[in-house]
């Protein structure tokens, strides 16, 4: 069962009104790392709490599974549809993109206190809805802000120079640690087999490359530094691929060498290359023992962040890596029933939401062109 609670637009939020189902009907929603997710809901255009005011865009939601918080955004979109209002919303990361730090503001701090100072500051001339968490990231970094920069930029820029990583979680609480997720290696493994041998509890993989915004080599320049030059660590796999990338908000040579290696990372390999739909949990049926046994996964089996173990036996590869979990899309169909969906990204990779949407784009031309051959 869900349930969406609707808060002021405005913090500290206050309770205006809650839905559940099957009153809305949860379409999807989404987690990503270091970026905004997504989710959406519809509900009957004539139905009593369906008002503009109920539904008014910016409100503060809460989804709810079951008894646990599961997502905190805030209202986009609405569009009336055969009889439904359907209601698009941002998670919360995506009101720091609305919001702007000061001018030129100079971040020379440790990365959590920077990322918490702006908060702070952004709460004191309207309240966001959205309160410190957990910090934890002690390194240090010299950023200037070009002009004016806003918060969600602010925070990804300070975060990738001191290597650390974000979240706005449920309870609507900003935290800026040294990493998400946690190591499920030694956990069950995500296995794929062509053919759906026995052990197999990936329902279907998508295994994509491509080399459009790669590069081998990273040159960071900034004004009034000398340039950085970051080399992948093996260059022959792909050979030399050279990209020239200005970090002008650097202003020392440590925080310039720091933001190149990490955009560095981000584009030595394929964009999140593996994209995988899970088995939903259930019991089958072992022939060798002769008992029922549950397998497959379910949506709490993962987080954002999470180091997972991945399996893949076809007739032209075979292999087991590990792999983080960089996005995280479950789609609800009629009877309620979920569909997992991963994004599974090389681990050590600072994720952003400009590498999210690059595997989006490539998931969209794969599915015009099955469309397109479906049609012909």
């Amino acid at each position: 069962m869900y349930r969406l609670y609707l808060f002021s637009t405005t913090g500290p939020l206050t309770p205006h009104v809650s839905l559940s189902s099957p009153v809305i009907s949860v379409e999807r929603w989404s987690h990503r790392i270091n970026a905004p997710g997504k989710l959406t809901f519809s509900i009957p255009a004539n139905h009593p709490k369906a008002t503009p005011e109920n539904l008014r865009l910016f409100r503060r939601v809460l989804l709810s599974r079951g008894e646990t918080a599961e997502w905190s955004g805030y209202i986009e979109d609405k569009n009336e549809v055969d009889g439904r209002i359907e209601v698009i919303c941002t998670g919360m990361l995506g009101i720091l993109a609305r919001r702007f730090a000061a001018e030129n503001k100079v971040l020379n701090g440790q990365g959590s206190a920077d990322a918490f100072t702006l908060l702070s500051e952004a709460n004191a001339d309207q309240d966001t809805g959205i309160v410190q968490g957990t910090g934890g990231v002690a390194a240090t970094s010299n950023i200037s802000l070009q002009r004016r920069t806003d918060l969600l930029k602010a925070i990804e820029l300070k975060s990738a120079s001191v290597g650390a990583e974000f979240e706005v979680d449920a309870s609507f609480a900003l935290n800026v640690v040294p990493l998400l997720g946690t190591d499920k290696t030694s956990q069950t493994s995500l296995i794929f087999q062509r053919g759906g041998q026995p052990g197999t509890n990936v329902n279907s993989m998508q295994i994509g490359e491509s080399g459009r915004d790669m590069a081998t080599r990273v040159i960071g320049t900034s004004s009034d530094l000398a340039d950085y030059v970051w080399n992948a660590p093996d260059q022959t796999t792909y050979g030399l691929i050279e990209e020239v990338r200005a970090f002008n908000e650097a202003q020392n040579d440590a925080t310039l060498q720091q933001l190149t290696t990490t955009y560095g990372q981000q584009r030595s390999n394929p964009i999140p290359d593996f994209q995988i739909i899970p088995q939903p949990k259930g019991k089958t049926f072992n022939q060798i023992s002769g008992e029922r046994e549950e397998t497959g996964f379910d949506v709490t089996d993962f987080r954002v962040g999470d180091l997972r173990t991945v399996t893949i036996q076809t007739e032209n590869q075979s292999q087991t890596t590990a792999k983080r979990i960089a996005e995280i899309n479950v789609t609800v169909d009629d009877t309620g029933s979920e569909t997992l969906a991963l994004t599974l990204s090389e681990a050590g990779v600072f994720v952003t939401a400009s590498y999210l949407d690059a595997a989006q784009v490539k998931d969209l031309s794969r599915r015009i062109r099955d469309m397109e051959n479906a049609l012909s």
